[in-house]
């Protein structure tokens, strides 16, 4: 792995897209600068904002994932339920 120093930066094209222009990423030291191709306003952000946000959309899936595994326990217990009551009442 390469260390990014204060004199060194890194400049790539990336595969995607905005709005039809390819976006081109520049890594600094503290720092990344984001921008499409052929365009002269830049947008920078720090690396910690960037994990901070990392971190957030990670923390975000895990409690959709937390909350449908516990929806489908909901669903597997009314279900259980059911049986036992039809089961009680003679149905079954």
């Amino acid at each position: 792995m390469t260390r990014i120093s204060t004199s060194s930066l890194v400049r790539r094209e990336t595969d995607s897209l905005f709005r039809g222009k390819p976006i081109i990423i520049e890594l600094h030291a503290k720092y990344l600068t984001l921008r499409t191709k052929r365009s002269s306003h830049t947008v920078s952000v720090d690396y910690e904002s960037v994990l901070t946000l990392g971190y957030k959309i990670l923390a975000r899936q895990q409690a959709l994932e937390k909350a449908q595994q516990a929806l489908q326990q909901k669903r597997v217990r009314d279900a259980a339920r059911a049986l036992r009551n039809a089961v009680n009442r003679g149905r079954i």
